[in-house]
């Protein structure tokens, strides 16, 4: 039997509860089927809808779509074949589910299996960005809680005093409800909603104001993601300092030691705070000339944080603008 997508199991199974007292204590699999299974079946279902019944014979496949409620009773001794599979319908669980499973096998899944659609599709999930979401699950989790920040979603305006026009330069938190922000432009202005076409000729409708940016440019030692073309995957990156190439920076992505050219299309912003035991170059006190290794212990709030430096000393309270992580520190070792 398989019930209306309307049905959540925890409802059915109030409904299809054996009263204690009129019924046996272990009362047998046909038993519930002909008495309270039976009627469970019967029942309409808001909005007007009724479970469907099928008798499925030897060799025949029965296809249950996925999270539908259902029920199964053997009439004879069987032996049955069961498999779950992903399909578009089901693909957030899929890839939430790989993720939880094993990262090396979700890596490869997003590079090797899924499309450029599909892809997309798995980027807007909250299991995404994969190195985050996926990996601190498992092997690498120090190795991400040294390195990698806490992304966050600061609902605000960055200039409440500026309004979007058609033609300006924006950028654009996807679908309005994401943390990271892409570039695009805006196509219409109407009664503070907002249509932007971005470069790849994507759209976005009726955003609210405060899912619409000004655009500004990228500044030397800001944390981004920046797109990994080849992969079809975003990674993060700090900016070394523009191109001379007009609407490129140079990057350094995290865990490789060269650093990357970018052009501006290819890189986003995202909402984000340090989180305890990043690992940080500080300054101390009011000593601006000398930057020093340290762990991040707390967040104070207000984009202020606790740290303990390497040499002993303590800071309880030092601003975000003061500090930057070790890796991204080796961009601008480099010459």
């Amino acid at each position: 039997t398989i019930y209306p997508e309307e049905v959540h199991r925890e409802r059915l199974l109030e409904f299809v509860k054996c009263d204690p007292s009129c019924s046996y204590e272990d009362p047998f699999l046909r038993e519930w089927a002909a008495a309270i299974g039976v009627n469970a079946a019967r029942t309409e279902y808001y909005p007007g809808k009724f479970a469907q019944h099928v008798l499925q014979r030897p060799g025949e496949t029965l296809y249950v779509p996925d999270g539908r409620v259902h029920s199964v009773v053997n009439l004879d001794s069987t032996i049955a074949i069961t498999a779950n599979y992903g399909t578009a319908a089901n693909l957030e669980s899929v890839w939430a589910a790989a993720c939880e499973d094993d990262y090396e096998k979700a890596k490869i899944m997003y590079t090797l299996v899924l499309d450029a659609k599909q892809r997309k599709t798995v980027r807007q999930t909250r299991n995404w960005p994969m190195e985050v979401a996926c990996r601190h699950r498992h092997s690498d989790a120090k190795y991400d809680k040294e390195n990698v920040p806490r992304r966050t979603l600061v609902n605000k305006l960055y200039d409440e005093e500026w309004f979007p026009k058609t033609g300006d330069s924006v950028e654009v938190r996807y679908h309005g409800d994401t943390n990271e922000y892409y570039r695009g432009t805006v196509t219409r202005a109407s009664h503070g909603t907002y249509d932007v076409e971005y470069p790849d000729g994507g759209t976005d409708k009726n955003l609210p104001r405060k899912a619409v940016s000004r655009f500004h440019v990228f500044m030397t030692g800001e944390l981004v993601d920046v797109m990994d073309t080849t992969a079809d995957q975003w990674l993060l990156a700090v900016i070394r300092q523009p191109h001379l190439d007009p609407d490129t920076y140079e990057v350094l992505v995290l865990g490789r030691a060269e650093i990357e050219l970018a052009h501006i299309n290819k890189i986003r912003r995202f909402d984000w705070s340090f989180r305890p035991g990043n690992r940080v170059m500080a300054q101390f006190e009011d000593d601006e000339s000398q930057w020093y290794p340290g762990t991040v212990t707390a967040d104070k709030g207000n984009n202020r944080f606790s740290i303990r430096y390497d040499d002993g000393d303590f800071t309880a309270s030092a601003p975000r603008d003061e500090m930057i992580f070790i890796w991204a520190s080796n961009a601008f070792a480099q010459p």
